[in-house]
């Protein structure tokens, strides 16, 4: 049986530090995010992030803690075109017990969606985050 997915815009109002922050050459987005949450293959805990194109390759994002403990590079695709909200906004997906991240809408650029992992990986992930297993639906 499919578990339902639940799909919810957490707006930067709690996520967003003051604003979005140009670092030389390649526009980074800073934002907090006050829970732990899943992204690609990585769990990583609540703080505040770093979110950056791979400079020369709009397929992949790097995401980093500003303490420079965790990271990850993820494939990307296009969703929808460039926004224009004023501020930042992430989208998690709950699946299980975990919170998946599932696309990043950054004012001035095009969205971008992130492919969350499925069936065993999620279970996996999702067991890493919680301590315990995956709710069955």
């Amino acid at each position: 049986m499919r578990k339902p997915v639940v799909v919810f815009a957490l707006v930067v109002a709690v996520l967003l530090l003051p604003g979005v922050r140009k670092l030389s050459a390649q526009p980074v987005t800073v934002v907090r995010i006050t829970f732990p949450f899943i992204v690609g293959g990585a769990v990583m805990p609540a703080g505040e992030y770093r979110l950056a194109m791979r400079q020369g390759d709009q397929t992949m994002m790097h995401i980093a803690s500003t303490c420079g403990r965790f990271a990850a590079f993820v494939g990307v695709s296009p969703a929808g075109a460039v926004t224009d909200t004023g501020e930042p906004m992430l989208v998690f997906r709950l699946i299980g017990n975990g919170y998946f991240l599932s696309k990043v809408n950054i004012p001035g650029e095009q969205g971008r969606e992130i492919a969350a992992p499925t069936g065993a990986a999620a279970a996996r992930l999702t067991m890493l985050i919680t301590g315990r297993p995956a709710i069955q639906g």
